[in-house]
């Protein structure tokens, strides 16, 4: 299945906040306990970084298919526009995912621990939900 397209608007220096929920064919909410969601913002898709670094996706209530993105206006502000106007926004790329992360289990059927004791896991499913592009209004006031 192919992800939606939705191109986004983001005010820099403001809080930036995106509530999607992902339904069903037959239009119900999908029930998304037990996945995790990642989104990553990107100038271009070759760009090494995202330029922000820090998460952006959860899901917010699993049971009725909601996934946030969210900025602080701190984060928003670290966003760089070439602009000078309003009407000359920056335009950046993003995907987002939601994946599934499942522990990884030994021959013995018990969990993998890492160096820490923590058990070790892996993606195990992942798919595209969204993807477009980002235009971020720059910041007047400075």
């Amino acid at each position: 299945m192919a992800s939606g397209r939705a191109d986004l608007i983001m005010e820099k220096g403001s809080d930036w906040y995106v509530l999607l929920t992902t339904n069903q064919v037959d239009g119900t909410p999908t029930d998304l306990t037990g996945w995790n969601a990642r989104c990553q913002i990107r100038k271009t898709a070759s760009t090494s970084s995202p330029v922000v670094a820090v998460p952006i996706a959860t899901i917010d209530n699993p049971l009725d298919g909601e996934v946030v993105l969210t900025l602080t206006a701190a984060e928003t502000s670290t966003i760089p526009t070439s602009g000078s106007n309003f009407t000359e926004p920056s335009r950046y790329l993003y995907d987002l995912e939601i994946f599934v992360l499942e522990d990884v289990l030994g021959v013995d059927g018990n969990p993998v621990l890492d160096a820490n004791g923590n058990v070790t896991q892996e993606e195990t499913t992942t798919a595209k939900l969204l993807h477009g592009f980002i235009s971020v209004i720059p910041e007047v006031p400075k």
